[in-house]
């Protein structure tokens, strides 16, 4: 994990079963999570931005 009050990141690797799926998970953010990062071991990228994102129930 790395970042500041302004801006955060972590790289999950998997250890067991998804790792033949997934080579790492990216999730960075700042209040919110703003990004996710899904690259496949096939070397195929999934890239998910979220935006607009309101804080409440």
């Amino acid at each position: 994990m790395s970042g500041d009050d302004q801006s955060w990141s972590i790289d999950l690797k998997p250890r067991n079963f998804i790792s033949k799926i997934f080579e790492n998970i990216t999730i960075s953010g700042d209040e919110f999570i703003r990004s996710m990062v899904l690259n496949e071991t096939s070397k195929d990228v999934t890239r998910y931005e979220f935006f607009d994102i309101k804080a409440g129930f």
